[in-house]
């Protein structure tokens, strides 16, 4: 799994949303563009318990999961 790291951590940090994209045969792939200067490709996953989901729950007490990303690859696009 890839780390977000150098210009990629700080565009994530600086940006206000994230755009999430769904495709494939062979099961969920994940894009997120954020704010159209970093793209990062990885898998996506809806978890339903767990730290994760407990942490999600913390902040927003209506959720029933959250959907948890595992980043594969990270390109800028500047």
């Amino acid at each position: 799994m890839a780390k977000i790291e150098g210009v990629g951590r700080e565009v994530c940090e600086a940006t206000e949303f994230v755009a999430i994209v769904t495709r494939g045969e062979d099961g969920p792939h994940v894009v997120g563009n954020w704010g159209g200067y970093l793209r990062a490709l990885g898998i996506g996953e809806i978890v339903t318990a767990g730290e994760v989901v407990a942490q999600v729950r913390a902040k927003f007490p209506w959720a029933r999961g959250a959907l948890v990303v595992r980043v594969e690859e990270v390109q800028t696009q500047l």
